[in-house]
């Protein structure tokens, strides 16, 4: 960027010297020899010139203010019309400024949700999360996030998911509300499908590790009361992938299946403990 800013200027130098050249070596006249009426002419030129100038600057400030007009408008309507909630917050936590869809999502006017407290309007449960996420923000400097219950006038909880940065003289929270309550709802019902199966339902994740079981896989692989035969907790199902129970397995480590895994199916109860 240097290099071509050096050689603007060495080229507008370089016109300069070669225009007082050629003014040298072209005949003037002097205001003496200039006749009245090309002088008056001259000075008309030069108002004319003049106005000109002033006129295409008027266009150009009026052209900017337009411009900024459109453009402030155009951030307005994003800003306000935006599907997630925009809140800038304080220190303490006080909304400053919001949109239309933050109002929306605590279910006040926006000009009464100014200074007020944000954490006013988060569940009790989940206000100490909102409190440290807060204080997170301007003391790491970085985005951080985090999920809260948001208090509404419906019965059903609403869920939201926080995003928050500070701004750059360190004084202000912009705050992103994203609500995914469709979402919590989906999983605490895929939960509780999942849990009540009569069968066994281990989720592992793309490492083999195992991160959710049901009540029937912990029967199954549950605490057994022998001590000379493998017991596989809950906390250990967990911890561990299905592969390495079964690499276990074969190392000679007997499973029982716990009776009260049996007594829900009869058809395999009679099934003996065998050693692999």
């Amino acid at each position: 960027m240097k290099k071509v800013k050096d050689s603007s200027a060495s080229e507008a130098a370089l016109l300069r010297k070669k225009a007082e050249a050629l003014l040298k070596k072209k005949p003037s006249k002097t205001a003496s020899q200039l006749s009245e009426t090309e002088i008056l002419k001259l000075i008309h030129e030069l108002e004319v010139h003049q106005i000109e100038l002033e006129l295409q600057n008027e266009e150009l400030v009026l052209a900017k203010e337009q411009a900024i007009e459109v453009a402030s408008q155009k951030y307005s309507e994003l800003y306000d019309f935006a599907p997630t909630g925009y809140f800038t917050l304080s220190k303490e936590g006080k909304i400053i400024e919001l949109n239309l869809c933050g109002s929306q999502m605590l279910g006040k006017e926006r000009l009464l949700l100014k200074n007020s407290r944000f954490g006013f309007f988060i569940s009790n449960d989940t206000k100490p999360i909102f409190n440290l996420f807060l204080g997170k923000v301007f003391t790491s400097k970085a985005k951080e996030t985090c999920e809260v219950t948001l208090l509404t006038n419906a019965n059903l909880p609403a869920y939201i998911h926080l995003t928050g940065i500070v701004t750059e003289n360190g004084e202000q929270c912009l705050l992103t509300v994203v609500d995914i309550t469709e979402r919590k709802r989906a999983e605490v019902l895929m939960a509780e499908i999942i849990e009540k199966n009569p069968m066994s339902i281990q989720i592992l994740d793309k490492e083999g590790f195992t991160i959710q079981v049901n009540q029937a896989h912990t029967k199954l692989f549950g605490a057994v009361p022998p001590s000379d035969y493998s017991i596989f907790t809950d906390v250990q199902l967990i911890q561990q992938g299905m592969g390495e129970i079964f690499e276990r397995m074969k190392n000679g480590e007997v499973v029982r299946f716990p009776d009260s895994y049996f007594n829900v199916h009869d058809s395999i109860s009679e099934l003996p403990d065998v050693p692999v």
